[in-house]
């Protein structure tokens, strides 16, 4: 099982939510566990987050993919594509994420990061929640919060060199 952490903007907070996801049976479906009402935008990230990280690591998944999140009512949005590649790629390689690692980036199906909203409200949740390392899109520029490093990152697999080296 790979955790990873992925910044949510709730309409009175914002912080880092634990996901985790694990391998099941054998097959090809991805299972989503414990996310509540879940938004098309968000399976669709958790798809291509799927297809990029089989694509980098030149290596398919033969079982299923068990997505379990920690909001039981609302899982929405695709900002958490980046993040769920990276732990994919985490769960298709055994290669491990190095600790305090956390962003936020909508994919494509060829694996570049694309611009998303609330990035600063994302920001700020990473850097009370003590992460170190916040990856954002390489297209959006803004001014950020001092207290962690930021990488800006165009694609899925630029990111993977950065968190995994």
């Amino acid at each position: 099982m790979i955790s990873v952490q992925v910044p949510s903007i709730g309409l009175f907070s914002s912080h880092l939510a634990n996901v985790s996801l694990s391998l099941g049976e054998p097959g090809t479906k991805i299972r989503i566990e414990n996310a509540g009402k879940v938004s098309e935008n968000f399976r669709e990230s958790l798809i291509f987050a799927h297809i990029a990280a089989e694509n980098i690591a030149r290596k398919s998944f033969n079982r299923d993919i068990i997505y379990r999140g920690s909001n039981p009512i609302q899982s929405s949005g695709d900002s958490g594509g980046l993040i769920f590649a990276l732990g994919m790629l985490s769960l298709l390689t055994g290669k491990a994420i190095r600790p305090g690692v956390t962003g936020t980036g909508r994919i494509d199906l060829k694996g570049e990061v694309l611009p998303v909203a609330n990035i600063l409200e994302k920001a700020i949740a990473a850097i009370e929640a003590g992460a170190r390392t916040f990856l954002l899109p390489k297209e959006q520029s803004l001014v950020l919060p001092r207290g962690i490093d930021y990488f800006m990152v165009g694609t899925v697999a630029e990111a993977w060199k950065m968190v995994t080296e």
